[in-house]
């Protein structure tokens, strides 16, 4: 059964009673181009700075359309262009910081790939055709020079940012606005399965899932610029700085597992929960303390496993699976899955015959890969997978380890809610798993999965 999701302009609601400027109710709307609306609290817009804006944004929106010929994408990517303006050498320059971040798992530079599905589609596109596009347009050599603003790139490279292009029209909406005074102000940008906003900071939310991969197709989600293939693993609300970072961390939660997901992010100014097709919720670090969601009164608890460092020929890191149940073993949520591969993720016997094989998506959400012996830190927020308070005290916390060549070690730890804060515990180390300390947090500010 898939449960419904809340609907991206809801989440993007509910994300600025908590986090955006209170408008006031006579607070004014104003439309501007490409669907933007623009709602001020202050003075209303004089007419010729709103002519000015939306003047302004009507020409950014233009130059970024790759169906015009004479549109200064078409004319870059043609090699016709040397020196580009800012706005556009800025909005490149950020495709170009999160393609490396991502390992091009998120790019501007496939064009060319983005043609073929408009001109084909799924029922006549092969798969090995577009992953070549995607890899030729992922290892391309591109050089940026800030100091002339100008940028060069293989051939094998066609710009489209497309995707991100309200997001840029709303950055330069906002930098327009605070060069007019105006400081409290909401942006908003909506189409199907996605929501944009911008005041104070950027929010984003998508719903894969209602997402056409081009305008008019029947498959939905997006284009995984890794493999050149749609994709709608997670649906996502995205807390960012700015509405660029916001949008393309959306973008990567529909194609990314979530532990990859969270090592992408700047835990200071990004936070995002996500949503998957079954209705588990997955909270990057910080994400409750963003969004002021403290009313839920809940422990919350860290577990730090130690994996210990066996001396053998060609060592790999063993498998790690960790989830907690209550006491007639109903699972209340998956905290960890490190590695990849169903033929060894069925080592983990107790973790696959209870959970693993019936959960195909947790394990294409969850999973990552091995991590030697590096030590393992958990974060258990109190809430069970989807997204509710735990309604027991008493829960199991489950390990299970196994390691090629290795043993499979598993290990069992019966937990009191209540008495935890005043009695961490400390598990002696067997097998594969070593030393485990189970505490209480006090911080209410800190929740996550690892």
């Amino acid at each position: 059964m898939v449960f419904p999701t809340i609907r991206a302009a809801l989440f993007a609601a509910i994300f600025l009673l908590n986090t955006g400027p209170v408008l006031a109710s006579e607070a004014i709307n104003y439309v501007l181009s490409d669907g933007i609306i623009l709602r001020v609290e202050q003075a209303p817009l004089r007419d010729e700075q709103l002519a000015r804006l939306k003047m302004r944004l009507a020409e950014l929106s233009s130059e970024l359309d790759r169906t015009r010929p004479d549109s200064l994408i078409t004319q870059f990517s043609a090699g016709q262009v040397n020196a580009l303006p800012e706005w556009f050498f800025n909005a490149v320059e950020q495709c170009e910081r999160w393609h490396r971040k991502s390992e091009g798992k998120f790019t501007c530079r496939n064009g060319r790939l983005k043609e073929q599905w408009q001109s084909k589609g799924s029922h006549e596109i092969e798969r090995r055709e577009v992953r070549k596009l995607a890899r030729s347009a992922r290892i391309a050599d591109v050089v940026l020079s800030r100091s002339d603003f100008s940028i060069k790139f293989d051939k094998a490279v066609v710009w489209d940012l497309s995707d991100i292009k309200q997001a840029v029209l709303l950055n330069n909406a906002a930098a327009d606005l605070n060069r007019l005074e105006i400081h409290q102000y909401l942006l908003t940008a909506t189409s199907s399965g996605q929501a944009l906003t911008l005041s104070n900071s950027a929010h984003f939310s998508l719903e894969p899932w209602d997402l056409p991969v081009y305008p008019g197709s029947k498959e939905t989600g997006v284009i995984s610029h890794n493999d050149g293939w749609p994709a709608a693993m997670f649906a996502s609300n995205v807390i960012a700085d700015n509405a660029v970072d916001a949008f393309v961390i959306g973008y990567l939660a529909a194609s990314t597992p979530s532990r990859e997901l969270f090592t992408l992010l700047d835990e200071t100014t990004q936070f995002v929960q996500l949503q998957d097709e079954q209705g588990r919720l997955y909270y990057s670090e910080g994400w409750h303390a963003r969004v002021q969601d403290n009313e839920k009164s809940r422990q919350k608890v860290t577990v730090d496993i130690q994996l210990p460092a066996i001396n053998v020929a060609d060592y790999q890191g063993p498998y790690v699976t960790a989830w907690i149940t209550d006491n007639k073993s109903k699972l209340i949520k998956n905290l960890l899955i490190q590695g990849s591969g169903e033929s060894w993720l069925k080592e983990l016997r107790v973790w696959w015959r209870k959970i693993g094989r019936k959960n195909e998506q947790l394990i294409d959400g969850m999973s990552g890969a091995t991590s030697g012996n590096k030590p393992v830190h958990l974060v258990w927020d109190g809430l069970d997978q989807f997204g509710k308070v735990a309604g027991t005290n008493d829960v199991i916390l489950h390990i299970e380890a196994a390691r090629e060549h290795g043993e499979r070690t598993y290990q069992q730890i019966p937990l009191s809610l209540t008495h935890l804060p005043f009695n961490p515990l400390s598990v002696e180390a067997k097998g594969e798993l070593g030393e485990i300390v189970v505490q209480a947090i006090q911080e209410a500010e800190i929740v996550g999965l690892p």
